[in-house]
């Protein structure tokens, strides 16, 4: 019986230890806080249009590297590769429902694949993905769900803007 209450009282200590030495704060990677959900024209089945609305910005004191990206709860939608592109203030995004790949996009050239990159501490970079219908119906998702390492830790960022493609108006 003791060893049972002195199992039980480990277990509970090391949950509360995370949290204790700081190791419970706010994950590195963060995102600008957009929420809602967002819907624009898809005309053609299967033609991706780009998704290039999200930014990364690694809070954190250590880099961090992206193990993956993806759609979860994605509906009658699939998305391309993801990339990682430099961000610029000065200069508006690729933004959503464009052409894919957005190749006008000034810093499309510099672009990097996201599964495997790298953010450095204090880095911004714009998540650059296509998306395409495989229905005729409207598509959706939920926002991109990024996976990634820092330090010895595994994350994940759950963007919360919605997605929706639609075969004619959005409305």
């Amino acid at each position: 019986m003791k060893r049972i209450i002195l199992l039980g009282a480990l277990c509970a200590a090391s949950v509360l230890l995370p949290g204790c030495s700081g190791l419970g704060g706010p994950p590195p990677l963060g995102d600008r806080g957009n929420t809602g959900s967002n819907c624009v024209p898809a005309r053609q089945e299967g033609t991706p249009v780009t998704n290039g609305m999200f930014d990364l910005v690694n809070h954190g004191t250590a880099p961090v590297t992206v193990r993956g990206v993806s759609l979860p709860n994605a509906h009658g939608m699939t998305m391309t590769e993801a990339f990682l592109v430099p961000v610029n203030p000065n200069v508006e995004g690729p933004g959503f429902g464009f052409a894919y790949p957005p190749v006008t996009y000034r810093y499309w050239a510099d672009r990097v694949p996201a599964s495997g990159a790298t953010i450095r501490p204090g880095q911004d970079l714009l998540l650059v993905f296509g998306v395409a219908r495989t229905t005729s119906a409207r598509a959706y998702s939920d926002g991109p769900m990024v996976v990634y390492t820092s330090g010895s830790s595994t994350f994940t960022l759950r963007e919360k803007l919605s997605l929706a493609l639609a075969p004619g108006r959005c409305f």
